[in-house]
């Protein structure tokens, strides 16, 4: 505006005063949930420092950033806590790092194609920012982790991988953007080094699987044949998405044709690699009321307490053992009123299973951990507990 009517001089004073309540006012009206959060995070124990081998317990394998270029995993199709992993690693926090095999091919455009600028300042955040998530795995994490202010916020350091993730999404989708508007273009193919070398490597790797067995005993691979699959399905993509762009950049086909394809081997790409991981239930398990609620009588105000092994107070992972599919898992923690199921028709525990981890409820699990079963009961019902859920049988005299 200033600069459209550079004529009209406004006081200082008529421009800090609507700034100052406009503000103010917004923030007045984000005190309705700022306030709360707040007070939450007061009681947390998850925004205190914790040690360092807590805060590195998931810390990013280097091994793992494999994914980045083919699927290094399965989905185990009767856990939701386990994968299938073709190696042998620690399980992730971040359960896939995929990102398609057009990855490949905008990263190396825009290597290419970048200013000098941009591709130094991109790269250098994406060195820092890696070797962060890697934790434990490299000595500068444990400086960090000493000397740096607030780096306890971030939990665990494997989750800064985010930030990297974020780079490598903009740079790769900066490349592919390039690549496309100079498809039709008689310019270079230089892109194509990159992806051709990362294609032959994979096929000479599934050469080398299948010739030489003690490669898998030397590499730690525990699933040869899932790995094998992989190779080939990854070295099949690259080589498709190659002749794609390829052919176009030399007009043999259409730019409709070009563009349909394109995007359906992506989509076919991406969803094939990543609908496994989507646990969906079907409706009528959300809409159907679980039989056990017919047994808790009363209206007033009551508490449930959901006792399980392996961990009995805190039920995090009560998972069922005969379960076949995600779908016998969901069931299961509905029909049973596991934590925090029951809250769909109004059921309250006194479990917290939640993201933020409250003092109060450490104190209560550190308090009843050592207790025996008979004044765990007594504690519970001073808490308003009147129902227990056993997944085992007790035997508890006054229960």
């Amino acid at each position: 505006a200033l600069k459209l009517m550079p004529e009209i001089k406004l006081p200082f004073k008529r421009i800090l005063v609507p700034f100052l309540l406009g503000n103010g006012l917004v923030v007045g009206l984000s005190m309705c949930q700022i306030l709360p959060s707040l007070e939450l995070i007061r009681e947390a124990t998850r925004f205190q420092a914790s040690s360092y081998a807590g805060s590195t317990f998931w810390s990013l394998h280097p091994a793992s950033l494999m994914n980045l270029l083919f699927l290094d995993k399965e989905v185990n199709q009767t856990s939701f806590s386990t994968f299938q992993s073709f190696f042998d690693l620690p399980s992730p926090f971040l359960m896939t790092l995929y990102l398609g095999a057009l990855f490949p091919f905008g990263m190396s455009n825009w290597l290419l194609t970048a200013r000098k600028g941009q591709r130094r300042t991109l790269l250098g955040i994406l060195v820092v920012t890696l070797t962060l998530s890697l934790g434990n795995y490299t000595p500068l994490y444990d400086l960090v982790y000493r000397y740096g202010p607030l780096i306890f916020l971030s939990r665990f350091p494997e989750k800064i991988f985010f930030i990297a993730l974020c780079l490598l999404l903009y740079a790769a989708l900066q490349g592919l953007a390039e690549l496309l508007r100079q498809s039709t273009e008689p310019k270079s193919s230089r892109y194509l080094i990159g992806p051709a070398i990362l294609c032959a490597i994979l096929l000479v790797c599934d050469a080398g699987l299948q010739m030489r067995k003690d490669f898998a005993v030397a590499l730690s691979i525990k699933d040869v044949p899932a790995l094998l699959v992989s190779l080939e399905r990854q070295s099949a993509l690259l080589f498709g998405v190659g002749l794609l762009l390829f052919l176009r950049q030399r007009k043999k086909i259409q730019a409709t044709l070009f563009q349909a394809l394109l995007v359906a081997l992506a989509f076919i790409d991406l969803y094939a690699a990543h609908r496994p991981y989507q646990f969906l239930a079907r409706q009528d398990l959300l809409v159907k009321r679980p039989e056990a609620l017919a047994l808790l009588q009363g209206q007033d105000f009551y508490r449930l307490f959901y006792f399980s092994m392996p961990l009995p107070l805190h039920p995090l992972a009560a998972l069922f053992s005969g379960a076949k599919s995600p779908a016998d898992q969901i069931r299961f923690a509905l029909e049973t009123l596991r934590p925090n199921t029951g809250r769909l028709w109004g059921v309250s525990y006194i479990q917290d299973i939640d993201a933020i981890s409250r003092r109060s409820y450490s104190l209560f699990l550190d308090v009843a951990s050592g207790l025996s079963k008979r004044d765990l009961i007594r504690l519970l019902a001073r808490m308003k507990g009147k129902y227990l859920v056993s997944l085992t049988e007790l035997q508890v005299v006054g229960l």
